[in-house]
C-alpha cells in the first residue's frame, strides 16, 4: 500500500503553546489515531473508548499532576488545537495507550545499538505496529521555552513522546514487552519517553530518571549518547534490568 511521506511539525514555546501548535498542525492525524485505538482497545483489552477514558483519567491524572504538570498543559494544548471536539481526557487516554492495551497484547519493535569501527555509534530500531497508524505518524521537532535542549522524535499525532534524540546528543529507541505488571503511580511509557528526550543529556541521566519515576507498564529502552556509551534497560513496575553491550552491540526484541 502506498502512503504519503511522514509530516514534520515544528513546535516551540511553553508547554501549552507546543501542544496547541501540535494540535492545529496534526488534527487529522490525532483524529485518525483516536479512531485506530478505539478499535484496538476493544480488540486487545475488551474495553470501549469511553471506559478507556475513564480508566486513564482515574489512574493517571493524579500521578501526572504530581510529577509532570507541564505534560498535562501540553495535552490541553493539543486538545484545544484539534478543533474542540476532542477533550483533554481523550488526549490523556491516547497518551496512555500502552498502559491500556499492552498489558494484554504485545507486538512491534526490535532495537539495536552498535559500535562502529571508527568511533561511531549506531542506534536503530524498526517499528512493526498497526498499519493504520501510518496515516497518524508525525516527525516532531520541538524547542521548549527556557531550555537549551531541543528534541526530534518520530511519534503519533496526539502523543507527546516516542523515539528519537535531542540536541545534547542523547537518543533512545523503545520496544513493547508483554507483561501484566502495572502501576498507575509510575509514569506512562510515552510520557517517560518525552521526559527523557527533553531532560536527559546522557545515558546516566536517563538511567537516573528511570529509577526515580519508574514505568507504569513494561517496556524496553535502548539508550545511547555522544560519549559513546550505550545500554539496554528492561523496565517494569516490578523492577528494572540493565543489559550491557557485548562485543560492541546489544539488541532486544519483544520479550523479557
Amino acid at each position: 500500500m502506498d502512503y504519503p511521506s511522514v509530516k514534520t511539525i515544528c513546535c516551540f514555546g511553553t508547554p501549552y503553546e507546543i501542544g496547541l501548535q501540535h494540535g492545529v498542525a496534526a488534527a487529522a492525524e490525532v483524529h485518525n489515531n483516536v479512531a485506530t485505538y478505539t478499535v484496538f482497545f476493544q480488540e486487545t483489552a475488551q474495553i470501549s473508548w469511553k471506559k478507556a477514558k475513564e480508566r486513564a483519567t482515574a489512574q493517571f491524572l493524579p500521578t501526572l499532576k504530581a510529577n509532570c504538570p507541564e505534560i498535562l498543559e501540553e495535552i490541553a494544548g493539543i486538545a484545544d488545537g484539534t478543533g474542540g471536539d476532542l477533550t483533554r481526557k481523550n488526549l490523556l487516554t491516547l497518551n496512555v495507550r500502552s498502559e491500556i492495551s499492552l498489558t494484554n497484547y504485545a507486538d512491534g519493535c526490535t532495537s539495536i545499538s552498535q559500535e562502529g569501527q571508527a568511533g561511531e555509534l549506531f542506534l536503530a530500531q524498526d517499528w512493526d505496529w498497526l498499519e493504520e497508524l501510518h496515516k497518524g505518524m508525525i516527525l516532531f521537532d520541538i524547542k521548549p521555552q527556557d531550555s537549551y535542549i531541543s528534541l526530534k522524535f518520530l511519534g503519533e499525532g496526539g502523543i507527546v513522546g516516542k523515539i528519537g534524540m535531542n540536541s545534547a546528543g542523547f537518543g533512545l529507541c523503545m520496544n513493547a514487552l508483554r507483561s501484566g505488571a502495572f502501576s498507575n503511580l509510575n509514569l506512562p511509557v510515552h510520557i517517560m519517553s518525552r521526559c527523557l528526550l527533553q531532560h536527559a543529556t546522557c545515558v546516566d541521566d536517563a538511567l537516573t530518571m528511570i529509577e526515580k519515576f519508574d514505568l507504569a507498564c513494561t517496556a524496553n529502552y535502548m539508550f545511547a549518547d555522544s560519549s559513546g556509551k550505550h545500554v539496554n534497560i528492561e523496565c517494569s513496575p516490578k523492577g528494572n534490568t540493565v543489559i550491557l553491550p557485548h562485543n560492541g552491540f546489544v539488541a532486544h526484541t519483544n520479550h523479557l
